[in-house]
């Protein structure tokens, strides 16, 4: 049986590079799990996370005409990814809106290409135009409809990850479900499957201020699927401290992976239950980078678990 691959979804933030940099240089990555990687600012860090990939041959999907942020009107960049485009790793993906044309997915014979129809008014158009012809995968939302009208292999995209109004709001339910999607995509059909991992859809150009801090670790269930845990600082009364508040969290965090399995044990989850002896505050942007990289090592090693099997 053929495995599925993953497409995680991340939007170019720094910490979303630095997390897939790490995590491809590690080589903890499965080669069925490949990133998409939607640039958001023009950056060294972009430029030199691609051309990871690139040196350790794992593919990377890149958005050419990304959609959150002003990069795709930066005409004049400093860190062009332009001569990297038709490596043979680099899988170009166009978003298909109004403003798409064919030219936009150019790609070298040994290149495969992707596409993104995120509705069933943009459905319509690809039809109108044939523009589906022009990627070897469709990445659809999960709508019956969408998924019916479409012939070629359909990759299943899907925001797992649950929003809540405030941080604090998490410690209401700090145990819930994430995702099935390796078990049962095959199943409906699909090819692959794809989410925004643990940081959602929504894109902020900055990050806000929050009351509390939440540590949201996803794990392997022993039942099958994935869980996501959320460990949520106590003292959120007001805006300060967010060190005290990282501490506090971080001791529910430990407390939890005393008893977890060794598929949920990953060097970056070591890394930040370390900080907990070292009482050094590494600031957000880390832990959100630790935080990916974990959720990134238990998927590759669900889908190799799968590939055994």
């Amino acid at each position: 049986m053929p495995v599925l691959n993953y497409y995680p979804y991340f939007r170019g933030r720094q910490y979303d590079l630095i997390a897939l940099r790490e995590a491809v240089e590690s080589g903890d990555l499965s080669p069925h799990l490949i990133p998409i990687l939607e640039p958001v600012k023009d950056s060294s860090g972009l430029l030199k996370t691609v051309r990871a990939f690139i040196k350790r041959d794992h593919p990377i999907a890149i958005i050419v005409n990304p959609q959150v942020s002003r990069y795709l009107f930066t005409t004049k960049k400093r860190f062009p990814l332009t001569p990297l485009m038709d490596q043979s790793q680099v899988i170009p993906t166009a978003i298909l809106t109004p403003q798409f044309v064919p030219d936009l997915l150019r790609h070298s014979p040994r290149q495969s290409t992707m596409m993104l129809v995120d509705s069933a008014r943009a459905l319509r158009v690809a039809q109108e135009h044939n523009y589906l012809a022009l990627a070897d995968q469709i990445i659809i939302p999960p709508e019956a409809r969408i998924r019916r009208s479409i012939q070629q292999p359909k990759i299943r995209l899907v925001d797992h990850f649950p929003l809540r109004d405030h941080t604090s709001d998490y410690a209401e339910l700090a145990d819930e479900f994430f995702s099935d999607d390796l078990t049962f995509a095959e199943m409906m059909g699909y090819t692959g499957f794809s989410d925004y991992s643990i940081m959602g859809h929504h894109y902020f150009e900055r990050g806000h201020a929050s009351r509390a801090i939440a540590l949201h670790i996803v794990y392997a269930h022993p039942d099958g699927g994935t869980r996501i845990h959320h460990f949520v600082s106590d003292s959120n009364a007001t805006f300060t401290n967010p060190k005290q508040k990282f501490f506090e969290a971080l001791a529910k965090l430990s407390q939890w992976d005393a008893k977890q399995a060794t598929i949920n044990q990953t060097k970056p989850l070591q890394t930040l239950l370390a900080y907990q002896d070292s009482h050094k505050f590494p600031g957000l942007g880390t832990v959100k980078k630790l935080m990916i990289e974990h959720q990134l090592i238990i998927f590759s090693r669900l889908l190799d678990q799968s590939k055994s099997h």
